[in-house]
C-alpha cells in the first residue's frame, strides 16, 4: 500500500513538474542555439531554434526562436524562410518594432519595395525612434524613385542621430 502511494505522489508530483522540465529544455535549446549562430554554425542553430519553437512552451521563447531562426536563415540567403518566421513573430507580437523592420529587410532583398515600406512604415509608427527603420525605408523609397520621400527620412534619420548621440534605436 505504502509503495502505490510513493509511486502515486511521484507520478503527481512528475505530472506537474513536466510544464517547467519542458520550459527549461526549450531555454536551453535557445541558449545553445545562440552559442552557435555565433559561431555561425546556422544549421546547428536553426535545428535548435526549431526544437524551441516546437516546444511551445513559452511565448517569449517562441517569439525569439522565429526571429533568431529567422535571422540564420537570412544569414543562409534562405529569404522565404526568413519571411516566415519574422511574420510568425509579427504575429506573436505584432507591437514589436524590430519584426517589422526585420521583415521589411526581407522584403526589400527580394525587391518588394511596397511591402517593404509597409513593414518600415509600420515599425515607425510603433518606434518613432527606430532609425533603421527610417534608414530602410529611405533606401525601398529611392528604389521606387521617390526621391522626396528618401530624403524626408534621411533627414529624420540625421535628426533622430543626433538626439540620441550616434546610437541606432529600435
Amino acid at each position: 500500500m505504502g509503495g502505490k502511494i510513493i509511486f502515486s505522489s511521484t507520478i503527481i508530483f512528475l505530472f506537474l513538474l513536466y510544464p517547467f522540465i519542458l520550459v527549461a529544455d526549450a531555454i536551453d535549446d535557445i541558449t545553445a542555439a545562440s552559442k552557435a549562430q555565433s559561431a555561425g554554425n546556422y544549421d546547428e542553430a536553426i535545428r535548435l531554434y526549431t526544437k524551441a519553437i516546437k516546444s511551445e512552451e513559452l511565448k517569449e521563447n517562441l517569439i525569439l526562436g522565429y526571429v533568431r531562426r529567422g535571422s540564420c536563415y537570412e544569414a543562409k540567403g534562405q529569404l522565404d524562410s526568413a519571411l516566415e518566421d519574422y511574420t510568425a513573430a509579427i504575429k506573436l507580437e505584432s507591437n514589436n518594432s524590430y519584426h517589422f523592420t526585420a521583415r521589411g529587410i526581407i522584403y526589400m532583398k527580394k525587391g518588394f519595395w511596397d511591402r517593404a515600406i509597409e513593414d518600415f512604415t509600420e515599425a515607425i509608427s510603433l518606434n518613432p525612434s527606430n532609425i533603421n527603420a527610417y534608414k530602410q525605408r529611405a533606401i525601398a523609397y529611392e528604389k521606387k524613385g521617390l526621391t522626396e520621400a528618401a530624403k524626408e527620412d534621411l533627414r529624420k534619420v540625421m535628426q533622430l542621430g543626433a538626439e540620441s548621440g550616434g546610437k541606432d534605436s529600435f
